[in-house]
């Protein structure tokens, strides 16, 4: 069985480690398997691994039984001639089969979906939105100038980007908790919209909410006024505010002569919790 199957969902450290595997004796191979099996479990549950297979499988309209099918003929193929792989080996390349057409059978049917976004940098100091971390919902984005904020202030930042979000979708604005646990900078209309049909540049509203102090001096040293408390210096390139995408379902509303007839009514206004 060649691995030339495999080039296409794999990265050429994987398939290394794999061709190296299937010269070892079978009792070190049986030791060695489960760990390169957790690896290959690891890379396809990445963003970048997902994102490549999404451009594969664009337009070819592949359904999830043409991929299960795709899968059964490869394990066909890999039973044909036992003499050249052991038992254990033959079913360790199975699975990692198994585990690359999941992955793929999980994109076509939608359940762990990406979403495409073009994007257009529209600065040279512009950075693309980023996850910190594998399943965050926030991305960072980052600020592309140099600005200090006086307190009260409130300034649009530039992100240098632009771009299409799907219909259907919304890219919500959110401030990041480790900056305004740091600082007294908000993110001033969070969450913040970006609708599916914006095209402009996208910038962050930050406000300095440290309350200013007029000093007016007194009767002796009378002053114009001069503010003073906490201003805040941003650096292009800090990380100043979090994307997250949200589905964005369509409301109807319906004329009715009195709502208080339908489902459950409290009765109640603003604070009718009592809390």
């Amino acid at each position: 069985m060649e691995l030339t199957e495999l080039k296409d969902y794999m990265g050429e450290e994987e398939l290394s480690a794999i061709a190296r595997l299937f010269v070892l004796e079978d009792e070190s191979f049986k030791t060695i398997a489960p760990v390169i099996l957790n690896s290959i479990q690891d890379q396809v549950k990445t963003t970048e691994y997902r994102t490549e297979m999404i451009q594969q499988l664009s337009g070819k309209n592949l359904t999830a039984q043409d991929l299960a099918e795709e899968y059964q003929k490869i394990s066909d193929v890999i039973d044909e001639n036992p003499e050249e792989l052991s038992e254990e080996k033959r079913n360790f390349l199975k699975q990692v089969f198994v585990i690359v057409y999941n992955s793929m059978i999980e994109l076509v049917n939608g359940d762990l979906p990406l979403i495409q976004i073009p994007i257009e940098l529209c600065s040279p100091d512009a950075k693309i939105p980023t996850y910190a971390h594998e399943g965050d919902a926030g991305m960072d984005v980052y600020s592309t100038i140099d600005c200090t904020l006086a307190p009260g202030e409130s300034k649009i930042i530039p992100l240098g980007f632009k771009v299409a979000i799907p219909e259907g979708y919304e890219l919500q604005v959110r401030p990041r908790s480790g900056f305004s646990a740091r600082t007294h900078l908000r993110v001033a209309n969070a969450p913040g919209t970006i609708d599916a049909g914006y095209r402009a540049e996208v910038g962050v509203i930050l406000y300095n909410s440290a309350p200013p102090i007029l000093d007016i001096g007194d009767n002796d040293h009378p002053r114009d006024g001069i503010l003073y408390g906490p201003s805040y210096t941003i650096s292009k390139g800090d990380r100043i505010a979090q994307l997250v995408l949200q589905k964005v379902p369509q409301a109807i509303f319906i004329p009715t002569s009195d709502v208080s007839v339908i489902g459950t009514n409290r009765n109640g206004g603003w604070g009718s919790t009592g809390k």
